[in-house]
């Protein structure tokens, strides 16, 4: 598999990752590194469609992202802890 995308911040490795998701941006929240999203379901993960927060890995990712927005996400677990990997805005 190839390396996914980062909002211009490199790369995820596809096969450590869940795959990429669609998602609407609802706010982002750089001073928490975290943003509010409504995502399709995340079936690698047992996640329904939801709306909610989740933190971001790299808080750079956040950069350049609006409300209202339409991006692809990439989620990751880590010590039973959703975040996101990777977000990059739909073309």
């Amino acid at each position: 598999m190839s390396p996914i995308p980062i909002a211009g911040q490199g790369t995820v490795p596809a096969e450590s990752e869940a795959p990429a998701i669609p998602a609407l941006i609802r706010k982002v929240d750089i001073a928490k590194a975290r943003v509010m999203l409504t995502h399709a379901p995340v079936p690698s993960l047992h996640m329904s469609a939801m709306t909610m927060y989740f933190p971001v890995k790299d808080p750079a990712q956040l950069q350049g992202l609006k409300p209202g927005m339409k991006v692809q996400v990439v989620f990751s677990e880590r010590e039973g802890r959703v975040e996101v990997a990777g977000i990059r805005a739909e073309e």
